[in-house]
């Protein structure tokens, strides 16, 4: 893979995260494996990026919700490490871009159309130790748990945009490190870690999109994410047959 591709991606993909808290492993994780990169070589280049803005993001809140963060590190993280570990044993049984595919358009669909479902919202999510659990599976097997949490973050923290950006902040960086140590545990090849220095690129990237987040409506910035999504989801999901 040309390098500078990496880099024009990893800026583009760096920038919307900044802004929206999400985007380097919603769209990077599809976007990699659809240019025939290796699930792990996907994971290897876009956690350490991934975790540098998300602990810039998580150290810069406010206000913390640690009943959230205990939660997260009790039923979320041992479930993600379990089913990481299963997936990188039997990587070669996994259709991984069409499950990425598939994951990023049922929740672009619920991120949208999040209105229709606010009963269950209201149900599901009161069950937030199942729900954490939940996410710590699909995220060990697809790194696509983090579209899961934006949807929960933005149900149960309703039209506060801050405190959203905080639980998905403080979700990226447990599981991203998490899943960085685990790999390393598992297999210390499997890691390139002249990826790392990509991480400077979130760094520079961080401060500046700050100025945008600032001015994006709450509404608008749901339905951005969501929308960019779809697209994204429906494209890949073509794009397989």
């Amino acid at each position: 893979m040309n390098i500078t591709v990496e880099i024009i991606s990893i800026i583009f993909l760096s920038i919307f995260q900044s802004i929206f808290g999400i985007g380097l492993l919603l769209f990077g994780t599809p976007f990699f494996l659809y240019l025939e990169y290796e699930f792990i070589n996907t994971l290897s280049l876009l956690l350490p990026t991934s975790i540098a803005i998300s602990t810039i993001q998580f150290l810069s809140c406010k206000k913390i919700d640690f009943d959230f963060v205990r939660k997260t590190n009790i039923f979320c993280i041992p479930v993600l490490i379990f089913f990481l570990v299963l997936t990188i044993f039997f990587q070669e049984l996994i259709d991984f871009k069409f499950w990425v595919a598939l994951l990023l358009v049922l929740s672009s669909i619920i991120t949208i159309f999040k209105n229709h479902f606010l009963i269950v919202f209201d149900k599901i999510f009161k069950l937030k130790i199942f729900v954490l659990i939940f996410i710590g599976i699909i995220h060990g097997i697809t790194n696509m748990g983090g579209s899961f949490l934006s949807i929960f973050s933005s149900a149960i923290n309703k039209d506060n945009k801050m405190l959203t950006r905080q639980y998905i902040s403080y979700g990226y960086l447990s599981m991203g490190v998490i899943q960085y140590l685990t790999i390393i545990s598992l297999n210390f090849s499997l890691i390139n870690f002249n990826y790392i220095l990509y991480s400077l690129i979130g760094i520079f990237a961080y401060y500046p999109s700050q100025k945008i987040f600032n001015f994006i409506v709450y509404d608008v910035y749901v339905k951005i994410i969501g929308s960019i999504a779809l697209l994204f989801g429906v494209f890949l999901l073509i794009s397989l047959y």
